[in-house]
């Protein structure tokens, strides 16, 4: 005898999320700030600037050996401000430099 089920699959997903600061109302003129990121599914950059000054933003999928400039960088600012950036590629290290000495303030969120 056949009997006729019905099933239903439901996979339910947890995902992490981490919070780094890069740098907290500091000058990363020169050298910049640098950090390690996780393998994540979602990165955002968030800026805070006390004043006109541009970011750039550069990743590295190699461990810090190879650099690539995001095309959305720089973060242009013209004035004290705020900005939040969406990174959509694969990388596991991340770099910010300032082109002055204006104090600014970064955070990261990952989600896996």
């Amino acid at each position: 005898m056949v009997v006729n089920t019905t099933s239903e699959e439901t996979s339910i997903t947890e995902r992490a999320s981490g919070v780094g600061q890069l740098a907290d109302a500091a000058d990363i003129s020169g050298d910049g700030v640098e950090a390690r990121t996780s393998a994540s599914e979602s990165t955002t950059l968030f800026l805070s600037v006390e004043g006109a000054v541009d970011v750039t933003v550069e990743v590295s999928p190699d461990g810090g050996e190879t650099w690539y400039v995001l095309p959305e960088s720089p973060a242009a600012f013209d004035a004290a401000g705020d900005d939040a950036i969406k990174i959509a590629y694969d990388f596991n290290r991340i770099r910010l430099s300032a082109s002055d000495g204006t104090a600014v303030t970064a955070q990261i969120r990952e989600v896996v």
